[in-house]
């Protein structure tokens, strides 16, 4: 008889990495919101180079485009964030990534609606929530789909 101790240690490094995928949901949500953060920062400053010299003043773009174009990016990037956090959190999480995503999607409006009653901030966080909702909505799709094809073999 073989002895098992390599055994053993899969199921140790296998429970090590479960631990370590949970572990690793709140700095990964945290990195996707700054990315995308930095990603409006980028978007902003490309928008302003579109503006003419002697419409902008002190740094600042006053072309009556301008802040249209700077609102569409603060609330595009807040929907891409919301369904980021989302997708990252149930790509990481090794089970029960339905609850993840419900988890994940009522804290995201939680601190959405804080953020948007700090800054006046609404169209902000209808986008978040419409796009945490959709990406919530693509989860479940998914979940289903998956209990599907386990069932059908």
């Amino acid at each position: 008889m073989k002895p098992r101790a390599p055994l053993a240690a899969n199921v140790r490094a296998h429970k090590m990495v479960t631990v370590l995928r949970w572990l690793a949901i709140v700095p990964a949500v945290v990195a996707v919101w700054w990315l995308t953060i930095l990603l409006g920062f980028g978007l902003l400053e490309v928008a302003i180079r579109f503006c003419p010299p002697e419409q902008l003043v002190s740094g600042i773009c006053v072309a009556p485009w301008y802040r249209y174009v700077e609102g569409g990016i603060i609330v595009g990037c807040a929907g891409l964030a919301a369904a980021l956090i989302i997708a990252v959190s149930v790509l990481l999480a090794p089970s029960h990534r339905l609850s993840v995503a419900s988890v994940i999607l009522a804290g995201g409006v939680v601190v959405a609606l804080y953020m948007a009653y700090a800054a006046q901030a609404w169209g902000s966080f209808a986008a978040a929530v419409l796009a945490g909702a959709i990406a919530w909505s693509a989860v479940l799709w998914w979940a289903r789909a998956s209990v599907r094809r386990r069932s059908a073999l």
